[in-house]
């Protein structure tokens, strides 16, 4: 959703490139009744089989529709191949893409393809809160935690929610569901600054408005957009 809200702004004809499987379609409908209620409909939609040696077809599709940027989800090796194919086609546009862009590997793989694509992280790296427990870990177990930040930073939230909850369930496991659905507010150490997690008996997603950030690749870092 914020691709599309991003991308909106910027630009008048947007394609979508995902993979064939089930993350992949999944974005499809959504991006696509976004655009579309904008009055910006997708000027094409392409998908590519996971872990293609190739995918310069769909993006020569792409580029024959005039898209200005691409909303793409891609596992990073499928991010890196789209990027070096684009290069080689010399299709030069706006890469809008999903969290597998946002991955170190990326940058250390595609080099100077992946310059300048606009992604998605869940992880703030200025926050106080992420710097303190990058740290410790680094200090506990003597390796960087940068490529694994995701997974460190969200199972940290993860297990304090989850405490937080048998607590709320007074540690009774046949209520932990409803100790769950109580919490509203708990400040979360990913996604933005103001980001807060919370539940409710219709809504397991943990109310995800403020848990991503848009982001630039910058040589091999991340630097936030808005």
């Amino acid at each position: 959703g914020k691709l599309a809200q991003y991308g909106m702004k910027k630009f008048n004809r947007i394609g979508i490139l995902v993979d064939s499987g089930p993350a992949g379609q999944s974005i499809t409908p959504i991006a696509t009744k976004l655009l579309t209620d904008q009055g910006k409909p997708p000027v094409s939609t392409q998908s590519y089989d996971t872990r293609a040696p190739d995918i310069t077809p769909q993006l020569l599709n792409l580029q024959k529709a005039g898209a200005e940027a691409l909303i793409s989800q891609a596992l990073v090796g499928d991010a890196v191949t789209i990027l070096k194919n684009m290069k080689q086609i010399g299709y030069n546009t706006q890469i809008l893409g999903h969290i597998g862009f946002a991955d170190p590997a990326l940058r250390n793989l595609a080099l100077d393809a992946a310059q300048g694509a606009l992604v998605v992280d869940t992880i703030d790296p200025d926050k106080p809160e992420v710097q303190r427990i990058m740290d410790s870990h680094k200090k506990k177990y003597g390796a960087d935690p940068s490529p694994f930040w995701i997974n460190v930073i969200h199972g940290y939230d993860a297990i304090y929610i989850m405490a937080e909850a048998l607590k709320r369930s007074n540690f009774d496991g046949k209520k932990l569901k409803e100790g769950l659905e109580s919490i509203k507010d708990f400040p979360a150490v990913s996604g933005s600054r103001t980001n807060k997690i919370g539940f409710a008996p219709n809504q397991h997603d943990g109310n995800l408005e403020n848990s991503v950030l848009l982001m630039q690749v910058k040589g091999k870092d991340l630097v936030k957009v808005e």
